[in-house]
């Protein structure tokens, strides 16, 4: 919002997508923590964030089993079937 909602910053940039760090490591829980404790109040920036990216960088997957880096991908597309993945091991 705020490139949008600012006009110093809007004359000047242009927004061209909107790209998402996800944790492989936390993310499972973390989207899983906010399903149980859902309230009105409460917004997810998590979810939003994977919702709305246009292209998602899955880091930490070395820190992860095969299989549960491939729930987070799973869950992930889920979440966002048009983005582009990407993969992350040790930073690269």
């Amino acid at each position: 919002r705020t490139f949008l909602q600012t006009p110093a910053i809007a004359s000047n940039f242009q927004l061209d997508g909107v790209v998402t760090l996800c944790d492989a490591k936390n993310i499972l829980r973390q989207l899983a923590s906010y399903d149980t404790n859902k309230s009105d109040e409460v917004v997810d920036e998590a979810f939003q964030q994977i919702t709305y990216a246009d292209r998602i960088i899955i880091s930490k997957l070395d820190l992860v089993a095969a299989g549960e880096a491939v729930m987070v991908w799973r869950k992930v597309r889920a979440m966002n079937a048009d983005a582009r993945i990407v993969g992350v091991i040790r930073g690269i």
